[in-house]
């Protein structure tokens, strides 16, 4: 799609991650988005994320542009990254198609405004003929 590249997980960003505040033997571990999602994007990944199924799964969310994690830190490479980039990837599948369905929307908008617009002047043609 015009205008958007796809985001990946870039690595992680020590400066963003710290110890749970809810949970104390947990980390918030921030992953580094390559770019800041768009909003539609973040809403389109935490519902991935929310039907993402597999053990050990903990919470994910968008915070700026991390993913962030609450989990051991021994958990991240091996169990939680290879899903929460499954997810991303999804994530830039759907988003792409959600593109694609406004973008179809808009040329058949503009195609209904431009129908309309000849019927009006064929109209209007037509009253100037007949005067």
């Amino acid at each position: 799609m015009i205008g958007f590249e796809n985001i990946m997980i870039v690595g992680m960003n020590k400066e963003a991650s710290r110890k749970s505040d809810v949970y104390p033997s947990l980390y918030d571990i921030a992953l580094e988005l390559s770019d800041s999602p768009p909003e539609e994007w973040e809403e389109i990944f935490i519902k991935i994320w929310e039907r993402k199924i597999y053990s050990m799964k903990r919470n994910a969310y968008i915070e700026e542009n991390n993913i962030i994690v609450i989990c051991k830190t021994e958990d991240v490479k091996d169990t939680h990254l290879p899903m929460l980039e499954e997810a991303v990837a999804a994530t830039n599948q759907s988003y792409r198609e959600y593109l694609a369905k406004i973008i179809q929307q808009e040329k058949s908008e503009a195609a209904k405004a431009t129908a309309e617009e000849n019927e009006l002047s064929t109209l209007e043609k037509r009253l100037k003929e007949e005067k």
